[in-house]
């Protein structure tokens, strides 16, 4: 079987960081051949050397944008389509991106929406950091737009992992389990998996074609489960649409959650003789049981940053009158 092209297009400080950090193998049994684009208005998180697969796109004339979205939008929204004829589309494409910042939460769904305005497979990894009223409320929108982009406007399903910097969940434990899934993403999409062909991700992605599911934003959750655990993995999943599976060996099945849409692959023997003892299974699920209550999370944690912002400018000032003999500068001497 032909092997597959991902393009990485990496939007955006946090998403940059996470593409530069990832080691996706470039020609290794198994693994989809990836092509890597860094989009920023700013060269600060650009490494001094980029790999030979890697090509970027800096929007010109601004330095950042500070966490503002109104303003990244609007230097970046004439870029769009030059950054995909320069930078070509892969079989499978995955945009990550910030939700919180300015550029990343911007520039990650307009390119997503065009993406899938051009009939493409696309998969979104989402990062939300929630330390201040700016982040809380870019967040809250950026879950907006996507779900608007998908429902109302492109009409294609939206696939999203979503991951949250929090106290519980470090910095650190969601860069690998980004790095992780994408590894992971890269072996579901390789063309090399026996049984699992080009049209069976683009239909597990495009459920609405082949399901009553209409479009929608859904989030994506991947489990990697070993050969030790297999006969026991049986999660507990809500509102289950789409999954697809590439298993370690044909005598194992896909998980039964509900599904309407289902598809799955094995391993090839090349994969398996090239892979480390463990040979994961992958499960890939796509899911809206959990998105009602991130957003309403979202709004408690943006009210409560606003509440504390109001009562920090009702704070009275200090009452300087009007002092005779103080200089133009406003300086008393």
């Amino acid at each position: 079987m032909p092997k597959n092209t991902i393009h990485v297009y990496a939007c955006g400080g946090a998403g940059i960081n996470r593409a530069i950090s990832i080691e996706l193998p470039i020609n290794a049994a198994g693994f989809a051949t990836p092509h890597t684009t860094l989009i920023d208005t700013s060269t600060s998180n650009l490494p001094k050397q980029l790999p030979s697969n890697f090509t970027q796109y800096m929007i010109p004339g601004v330095d950042g944008a500070g966490k503002n979205r109104g303003f990244a939008h609007n230097v970046s929204i004439a870029h769009l389509d030059k950054i995909l004829i320069d930078n070509k589309q892969g079989d499978v494409n995955v945009v990550i991106f910030s939700m919180s910042g300015g550029s990343g939460s911007v520039i990650g769904p307009m390119l997503i929406k065009r993406l899938l305005e051009r009939d493409c497979s696309v998969i979104s990894l989402g990062i939300a950091n929630l330390t201040s009223a700016v982040e809380a409320n870019n967040t809250r929108s950026t879950l907006l737009t996507l779900s608007n982009v998908s429902s109302n406007v492109t009409g294609v399903p939206l696939v999203c992992g979503m991951y949250e910097n929090t106290s519980m969940t470090p910095r650190s434990a969601v860069d690998a389990k980004i790095d992780n899934d994408l590894r992971a993403i890269a072996m579901l999409c390789s063309g090399e998996n026996i049984a699992l062909d080009k049209m069976d991700i683009y239909n597990w992605l495009h459920f609405n074609k082949i399901t009553s599911v209409p479009s929608q934003l859904v989030e994506l959750h991947i489990d990697v489960v070993t050969i030790e655990n297999e006969p026991h993995y049986s999660p507990e999943y809500a509102n289950v649409i789409s999954t697809a599976s590439v298993l370690h060996s044909q005598d194992l099945i896909e998980p039964a959650l509900n599904q309407a849409y289902g598809c799955v692959g094995y391993l090839s023997p090349a994969t398996l003789e090239a892979s480390d003892s463990s040979k994961p299974s992958l499960h890939f699920i796509l899911s809206n049981a959990n998105l009602v209550s991130r957003l309403e999370n979202y709004e408690a944690i943006l009210k409560s940053f606003k509440e504390k912002e109001a009562a920090t400018a009702a704070v009275k000032l200090i009452d300087v009158p009007v002092i005779i003999g103080a200089d133009k500068d406003g300086f008393i001497i």
